[in-house]
């Protein structure tokens, strides 16, 4: 019996390493590999390693790229040979968290704080990867955010907060990205968000915790920025994806005239949100964009 136990504990110990899972935490949260065990690496952990990579320059993680990738970044260029190229530009000095990560089927979303060094500067961001059928990224979004100086009227920033994932039955993260979308849809879409004294409720706590760097947390609150016109009118949705408890969401609309992007992430409890983090990037005018792929 203690022969079998200590294979299991070896066991588990080398899928920790292979995965990057801390399991004195028992969180999903990973870490960069930094493993050199025959173990198959996992689609998050391939994202994972790549984004440190602007930090550590490696080239490895580069392997799991697709030579052809697909990029949406309207500031970079299609193929490996761009992402070599952006990695060149930073020279080692980016510094990389990434915070949270998830994975829908073929997709890993995560959520990252980004210090790119004279570069580009300090940013929050959301990066969206689709890998193909070999494992190899063969798509890349994001949305990017200069970090603000202080934290929002809550005293919360746009990237702390809870970090654990619940693992609950696919059909329930399924559910959870129906009302999403419903909401969205409904509220934010047809109705611009001009009445949100529509039952809200319905999929908010009222004591929901608030990221935005200019809300507060509270229904009530995110009603009041609402109603002075001072949050994104939402016009077309692009993306909906889910793991655990977390839904992801990404969006077209407009702030003050200007096109925006706006990636949205949930955390869910009881079919209602609970937790809300977003990251609005606008979108340059078309002559400025370095591909044809577009934002979404």
């Amino acid at each position: 019996m203690a022969f079998i136990l200590c294979v299991i504990t070896s066991l588990m110990a080398t899928a920790a390493v292979c995965y990057g899972y801390d399991l004195e935490l028992q969180e999903t949260m990973l870490q960069p590999s930094t493993s050199s065990r025959s173990c198959v690496t996992s689609n998050k952990q391939k994202a994972v390693d790549f984004m440190k990579a602007f930090e550590t320059g490696a080239q490895e993680p580069l392997s799991a790229i697709h030579p052809d990738i697909i990029e949406h970044n309207l500031g970079g260029t299609n193929g490996i040979e761009g992402v070599r190229g952006f990695l060149q530009a930073l020279n080692g000095s980016a510094r990389t968290k990434t915070v949270r990560v998830f994975q829908d089927g073929d997709y890993v979303f995560a959520h990252n704080d980004y210090d790119f060094g004279a570069a580009f500067g300090l940013k929050y961001a959301f990066d969206v990867f689709r890998f193909d059928k070999n494992g190899l990224m063969a798509e890349h979004w994001d949305n990017l955010q200069v970090k603000p100086s202080r934290p929002n009227p809550s005293n919360r920033t746009m990237i702390d907060g809870t970090t654990r994932m619940q693992n609950l039955k696919p059909e329930e993260t399924a559910k959870n990205k129906v009302a999403i979308r419903k909401l969205l849809q409904e509220y934010f879409i047809q109705g611009r968000g001009q009445n949100m004294n529509l039952p809200l409720y319905e999929y908010f706590f009222d004591n929901v915790i608030q990221h935005n760097p200019a809300i507060a947390d509270g229904l009530l609150a995110m009603k009041v920025a609402y109603a002075a016109n001072q949050a994104v009118k939402y016009t077309q949705l692009h993306m909906v994806l889910g793991e655990g408890d977390y839904v992801f969401t990404t969006s077209a609309g407009t702030r003050g005239g200007k096109a925006v992007a706006v990636h949205d992430l949930f955390r869910m409890s009881s079919g209602k949100v609970v937790e809300h983090w977003d990251i609005v990037e606008e979108i340059p005018p078309r002559g400025k964009w370095r591909n044809n792929n577009g934002k979404f």
